[in-house]
């Protein structure tokens, strides 16, 4: 009964996962400090665009953070990946499910 238990909980484990070593477009491989416009660049304009600002902590001090997600919606054969900026560069990429474009 455990190991039941303990399968529905990996099965129902949250749909977006972490992909922090980049994103794959076509022939290049885009990684964490990459640029936006190298990413614009090798990947194509991004399906959906949401900007917000943060305050963040760095040595002590605080300071103002643009933080960009750009999504990439390539179709329901591809899993949507979301890439997260912070003042123009790369930090993370995430993977949902499959694309619904």
């Amino acid at each position: 009964m455990r190991t039941l238990a303990a399968a529905c909980v990996i099965l129902l484990a949250p749909a977006v996962v972490s992909a922090d070593d980049g994103v794959r477009c076509g022939e290049w491989l885009v990684v964490a400090g990459a640029g936006q416009a190298e990413v614009a660049a090798k990947c194509g304009p991004p399906t959906d665009v949401a900007t917000r600002h943060e305050r963040r902590r760095v040595r002590g001090s605080t300071s103002r953070c643009t933080v960009d997600l750009w999504t990439y919606d390539r179709g329901p054969s591809e899993f949507v990946r979301t890439l997260t900026f912070a003042d123009g560069v790369l930090e993370s990429v995430a993977v949902g499910n499959y694309g619904g474009r």
